[in-house]
């Protein structure tokens, strides 16, 4: 039983999520009344013990003494709420955003004890708390709307989450732009290097490349070099000798000028 005391939270902070921790802990166990008696001894709490000693017997079955015992006690330790434990949780990126209000609607009754459409004030306080956990462009449209916290429960669930399917719905149209701009300019920057690289290949073959300079030899015509590899076929030079001399003596041309 000691063990069970320390598992449950403090009744003092409200009856409600007292019963509910007592309850899970104890499903599938059949109670007595004398049971009850004995945790309400380790917890102090001497109003709702009152109420058990007017039952003779501990053996009898807890069942039937349960709904006058959980009225009492909800009376005697009314749930403080505290305001932080109240504000809403985020929508999740993917989550449905039906499935959002259910799980916050839950929440809240576990953290009251009651429905957020019991009464005004907390179905202002439970409201609020909803749309200021929504994402900015969210919350702006909701609070645009007129009248919203005057609108029945399933009208307000409606209104919410038909702004959140349409704010995803944007963005995703919104991140679908951004791609097909992206991708169209990298088509752009894909065409232009192309035309670069082709502008350039055919500048290349444009330049005529430098005719080779001829050779001047002495004692000759100019040659061109020959290309690598390949020998430089001998040309037949004509070599020109002197006339020979003739040498006359004296005596020819005396005798040849008597002659005449």
């Amino acid at each position: 039983m000691q063990g069970l005391v320390e598992r449950l939270p403090d009744i003092h902070e409200g009856a409600g999520k007292w019963i509910r921790a007592l309850e899970e802990e104890t499903m599938g166990k059949l109670l007595a009344v004398g049971d009850l008696k004995a945790l309400l001894r380790l917890l102090g709490i001497a109003q709702m013990e009152d109420v058990l000693v007017l039952v003779a017997l501990d053996s009898a079955s807890l069942d039937q003494y349960r709904p006058a015992m959980w009225r009492t006690s909800r009376v005697n330790y009314p749930t403080k709420i505290d305001p932080k434990s109240l504000k809403g949780e985020g929508v999740g990126d993917t989550e449905n955003p039906a499935t959002y209000l259910h799980r916050q609607l839950k929440r809240w009754k576990l953290e009251t004890g009651q429905s957020p459409e019991g009464n005004e004030l907390m179905t202002t306080l439970f409201r609020t708390s909803i749309v200021e956990a929504m994402p900015p462009p969210v919350r702006s449209r909701l609070e645009d709307v007129v009248g919203l916290n005057s609108k029945t429960h399933r009208e307000f669930c409606d209104h919410v989450i038909h702004t959140v399917e349409k704010h995803r719905k944007d963005e995703q149209k919104l991140k679908d732009q951004e791609k097909e701009v992206q991708r169209k300019l990298s088509q752009l920057q894909l065409g232009e290097l192309t035309k670069k690289k082709k502008v350039q290949a055919m500048m290349k073959a444009e330049v005529p490349e430098p005719r080779p300079e001829a050779v001047v030899s002495s004692g000759g015509p100019p040659r061109l070099p020959m290309p690598q590899g390949r020998e430089q076929p001998t040309v037949p030079q004509i070599v020109v000798t002197a006339m020979p001399q003739l040498y006359l003596c004296k005596k020819h041309v005396v005798d040849g000028a008597n002659n005449l």
